[in-house]
């Protein structure tokens, strides 16, 4: 999937094969001017862009409905455990600078 970042910034975001077909049929659901390049793929309850404090609520949200206690963790808590899981993982295989873009994407 190709974002936008600050600044404009053009990144391509690499989807697990289980995300695109959850992708697929929420973009199946919007309107059709909502498809066009320069609308956001993600809004929130009230049809606007879902910004940072919006993805941190619903992450909050998320956690609690699992029983986790919601003030332990963060959106940031996240970010390094997933650096730190793929280059554990991926010992031989990671190249650094890969998972500099990776975090560069996922920066909240």
């Amino acid at each position: 999937m190709r974002i936008y970042g600050k600044g404009k910034k053009e990144r391509l975001l690499p989807l697990h094969p289980m995300v695109v077909p959850l992708i697929k049929s929420y973009m199946e659901s919007l309107e059709e001017y909502q498809l066009h390049p320069s609308q956001p793929v993600f809004l929130n309850k009230n049809g606007k862009k879902l910004n940072p404090r919006g993805l941190h609520k619903i992450f909050k949200e998320i956690l609690q409905k699992a029983g986790l206690p919601p003030q332990r963790f963060s959106l940031h808590h996240l970010r390094h455990t997933f650096a730190t899981l793929l280059i554990q993982e991926n010992k031989e295989n990671v190249d650094l600078r890969t998972v500099q873009e990776l975090l560069a994407v996922m920066k909240v």
